[in-house]
């Protein structure tokens, strides 16, 4: 009898006893336990979807995101009416950054199970990812209605009423979250965050305290108190409250960074900067962390590196203008004033509402010499920020390089009204005040802010210049005294104390003066060498120092117009004038050189004669004044010697009107003016009338010729004279300057 055969027994489900131990090391958090049981039950049980679940819920936590997507697909196909998988399927999804497909998988869970909780605040969350804020806060509020006690849903839509900028709102939420949970660390965090946008900061640093209190290992919660506390001034308890967070996390590198930023202001620079190298160590790319190192390197003075630092913030953020602004204000203490001009104006291209950038802008463009440039940024920082007193003084300086002296001193009054301890614009004020002649006023404003600091050089020297005008020149010695005894390398006060010297006899002391001031200032910006030549202490220089003349004419250049249209004052372009009319045919046109053309104060007088007229100054003040008046073919800023040098019998009249007072001996540039010239070319030029000696140096630092002088000269190289007139040329201080106005004919 043949054997029966022994049936085999296939079950379909595993056992629940199986599924319970497997839900258990799931909720005991014993992962790997869980991952390796749920394997085993979906390949014996392939088609049981409660294994497929917990194993696509295990892979999500151990950051297995492929894999836990494949395992809630299979989990989905198996039972596609279970909400629960859909939206589980829909956080597979959102780990991998598809949030489209998140979004429409939570939605088909709320479609088969519309009071899922749970799912509606998931769908929130993914609405929040995708910066549909308004979509995610009914998301959220929705979770909240069919489970009221639903802390994170609460905590969550805190975070997207803050971002909406609906901050009460916000403070609402967080509340109440905290009501149902009250060691929910987290809310107690952002409502910290919420609390010190809206101002409160005390709120702010007790809800950060709570934070940590519920969880003593947050370390951004540290970190943000650090911060809090940094802003309220409360520097040492920030640091500690940095260093607390970076115990916490070693390489939190935003805690390194702020700790450098609060050590910057605590003065130490050398801990500060090794606390953002350390951020940068930790991460690289972080845009915040290079920026604030820049800020403590050029603290400590390292402009280079702090250059360098800014411009790898920008490469890293492109859009970042604070630090646009920054490398703009490091550029300009290099010196290298057109590359910040550009740096500002790049840092308010990206935000057109910064008042300080335009305030930096208009100092550059001040120092530019691009002063109706510099004007406008000044207004449009005041625009921005009315009570902003800096940029009132600077506009007031710029104003008074302008020469618009009544709009300059409303100004100042207006930085003084905002800021009544504001040493420097009551001294600036009295620059202004001693231009327009009111001295007393101008006394009393420096004055005032030597009252209120004490050791401002500047300002005991502008009040010497002061009493020097009114005659008190014991005072005045006093003051420039003091300037130098604050500022012992003060070349200018130096040089005023020595004219004060000068004027009262006391020689010697005067020369020592001077002799100083040419240690501090080599190029003798401030003509010490003149002055200690008309001391007999030095010999007369062959011609004004370069650098002397520049700030001469750069000062000039203020009140230039006004100072030529006051016949009183001064006459030499009319002079000037009336020998070339005299001398040149209207009906015919030439080539006319203005050399040392200055402002162009002539150049109305020349451009009917002229074919051609080409100016030549050194100094960019004047020259700018000439370029607006679109009368000069060109203009050159140089040296009159070394322009005329490169040419050659090319013009047909050489105008020099005030510029041979510059010159001691006239050999050389008779000679170059006359290998410039055409045959029978004419050279119009003006002096001022020596007398005592065929040429010698004034008492106002200016060269002096006899007509004696100019006659031999003339004879020597061959030069017609066709017209001589003496005249008065200006009036310094009262007295009149003689002067004789040539013009030479060329013979050969």
């Amino acid at each position: 009898m043949p054997k029966s055969k022994k049936q085999k027994w296939e079950r379909i489900s595993p056992p629940q006893e199986l599924l319970n131990s497997l839900l258990g090391l799931y909720q005991n958090g014993r992962f790997s336990n869980a991952e390796k049981l749920s394997v085993e039950i979906t390949q014996d049980f392939p088609k049981h979807q409660f294994a497929w679940k917990v194993l696509g819920a295990v892979y999500g936590v151990k950051g297995k995101k492929s894999q836990a997507l494949n395992a809630n697909q299979t989990a989905v196909a198996l039972s596609p009416q279970d909400a629960e998988a859909h939206s589980n399927l829909g956080g597979a999804f959102q780990g991998l950054s598809r949030l489209d497909n998140a979004e429409a998988s939570y939605k088909k869970a709320i479609a088969l199970k519309p009071e899922y909780a749970e799912a509606h605040y998931n769908l929130g969350n993914t609405l929040k990812e995708l910066g549909r804020l308004d979509d995610a806060e009914a998301s959220y509020k929705q979770a909240i209605r069919l489970k009221p006690d639903f802390v994170k849903a609460h905590s969550n839509l805190g975070n997207t009423l803050k971002e909406l900028r609906r901050l009460d709102e916000a403070e609402s939420s967080y509340k109440q979250a905290i009501r149902l949970k009250p060691n929910y660390a987290e809310a107690y965090y952002n409502l910290g965050n919420t609390l010190k946008e809206l101002g409160r900061l005390d709120d702010a640093e007790a809800s950060y305290k709570q934070a940590i209190a519920s969880k003593p290992e947050y370390a951004q919660a540290y970190g943000n108190l650090g911060v809090m506390l940094h802003e309220q001034g409360k520097l040492d308890e920030a640091e500690a409250s940095y260093c607390h967070a970076i115990a916490l996390k070693p390489g939190y590198a935003e805690a390194h960074s702020n700790l450098g930023n609060t050590l910057n202001k605590l003065g130490r620079l050398e801990e500060a900067e090794a606390s953002c190298n350390q951020a940068i160590k930790s991460k690289p790319d972080y845009a915040e962390a290079h920026y604030n190192l820049g800020v403590i390197l050029q603290e400590q003075g390292k402009l280079d590196e702090a250059g360098a630092s800014y411009k790898q913030a920008i490469a890293l953020k492109p859009g970042y203008a604070e630090a646009h602004n920054n490398l703009g204000n490091t550029l300009n203490k290099l010196g290298r004033l057109e590359e910040a001009e550009a740096s500002y104006n790049q840092a308010i291209s990206l935000n057109p509402e910064s008042a300080e950038a335009h305030y930096n802008l208009g100092v550059t463009l001040q120092e530019l010499r691009k002063l109706e440039g510099a004007e406008a940024s000044y207004n449009q920082a005041i625009i921005l920020k009315p009570d902003y007193a800096e940029a009132h003084s600077n506009l007031g300086n710029t104003l008074n390089e302008l020469y618009r002296l009544d709009e300059a001193e409303a100004s100042y009054n207006q930085a003084i009204a905002l800021k009544h301890n504001y040493a420097e614009a009551h001294s600036n004020l009295g620059v202004t005040l001693q231009e327009l002649g009111r001295l007393k006023e101008a006394e009393a404003s420096y004055c005032q802010a030597i009252a209120l600091k004490p050791d401002y050089a500047e300002a005991h020297s502008n009040l010497g210049g002061t009493l020097k005008e009114l005659e008190r020149l014991e005072e005045a010695e006093a003051s420039y005294c003091k300037a130098i005894a604050f500022k012992p390398d003060y070349a200018e006060a130096y040089s005023n104390l020595g004219e004060v010297y000068k004027k009262i006899g006391k020689y010697s002391s005067a020369v020592k003066c001077f002799e100083k001031v040419l240690k501090l200032s080599s190029e003798d910006s401030l003509g010490a060498i003149l002055q200690l030549a008309s001391l007999g202490k030095r010999k007369i220089p062959d011609k004004t120092p370069e650098k002397y003349m520049q700030d001469f004419y750069r000062k000039k250049s203020k009140t230039w117009g006004n100072f030529e249209k006051d016949q009183s004052k001064y006459g030499g372009h009319l002079l000037i004038e009336d020998a070339f009319k005299k001398t040149h045919n209207p009906n015919k046109q030439v080539k006319i050189l203005d050399l040392g053309c200055g402002s162009g104060s002539l150049a109305n007088t020349l451009r009917p004669y002229a074919r051609t007229l080409i100016g030549v100054d050194l100094s960019p003040d004047m020259l700018f004044k000439a370029e607006k008046i679109c009368l000069y073919d060109s203009l050159y800023k140089k040296d009159i010697n070394h322009y005329l040098e490169d040419i050659l019998n090319h013009y047909d009249t050489v105008v020099a009107a005030a510029v041979l007072i510059h010159f001691f001996e006239l050999e050389n540039i008779f000679s170059l003016v006359k290998n410039s010239l055409k045959i029978d070319g004419k050279f119009v030029f003006s002096i001022f009338e020596g007398t005592q000696k065929y040429k010698d140096l004034n008492s106002f630092l200016m060269y002096s010729h006899s007509s004696e002088y100019i006659t031999a000269v003339a004879h020597r190289q061959n030069w017609k004279i066709i017209y001589r007139q003496k005249g008065i040329h200006e009036y310094h201080k009262g007295i009149p300057i003689p002067a004789i106005i040539y013009v030479l004919e060329k013979l050969s």
